[in-house]
């Protein structure tokens, strides 16, 4: 049997329910919104919006079913962090304002809300003897992104896109965690929409 990457990590997804109401819908406006762009599928390093949208998760990657640690629990293996889960989106509401309905006249209510956008990707090679040119690469493709967001923002069936704003980052790994996940940069994106 041919090596699959479903094989090591479960990136093809099974919807349990269809987005109802209006904070689904917005996760799924903005993950299609993600997943459209060629500068986010290029960052995936994928090729069309099905498998962009399948490195896309909702509050959290998915378990590391196949290595099972001395404690009992599922973690990933470095390889497995560099070479099948690395890069991935994660996209969740914000803890505080992350949804509000405002009425604007008598008959007529608004949503507004802020979403997160959190971006990981493996630290592009030289990063140790070269990180100005390596921190470079990494601005380039998230502003990118946040440009490409920008495009189709209020388009039908996309988000109606207000402000985005850097939340955190982008900053490298920490220095203990490079033996079991190795070199990597995240960044995290924080999105807000809504009419002003």
């Amino acid at each position: 049997m041919p090596f699959s990457i479903t094989h090591l990590t479960p990136f093809v997804r099974t919807p349990l329910a269809d987005p109802l109401g209006p904070m689904s819908q917005a996760l799924e406006e903005l993950r299609r919104m993600l997943a459209n762009l060629g500068v986010f599928q290029a960052f995936m390093g994928v090729v069309g919006s099905l498998e962009a949208s399948n490195r896309i998760f909702l509050s959290s990657a998915p378990p590391a079913p196949q290595i099972l640690d001395g404690d009992g629990g599922h973690e990933y293996t470095r390889a497995q962090w560099e070479n099948h889960l690395r890069p991935f989106c994660l996209i969740y509401t914000a803890s505080t304002a992350g949804y509000r309905l405002t009425r604007v006249s008598r008959y007529c209510f608004k949503d507004h809300g802020k979403l997160f956008v959190e971006l990981e990707m493996n630290a592009p090679s030289g990063a140790d003897t070269d990180p100005e040119t390596a921190d470079r690469i990494v601005l380039n493709a998230i502003g990118q992104i946040a440009n490409g967001l920008t495009n189709n923002a209020d388009q039908p069936g996309y988000l109606d896109i207000a402000e985005i704003t850097i939340a955190a980052g982008p900053s490298r790994e920490r220095f203990e965690e490079i033996g079991g996940t190795g070199q990597y940069y995240w960044t995290l994106l924080e999105i807000s929409y809504g009419p002003d």
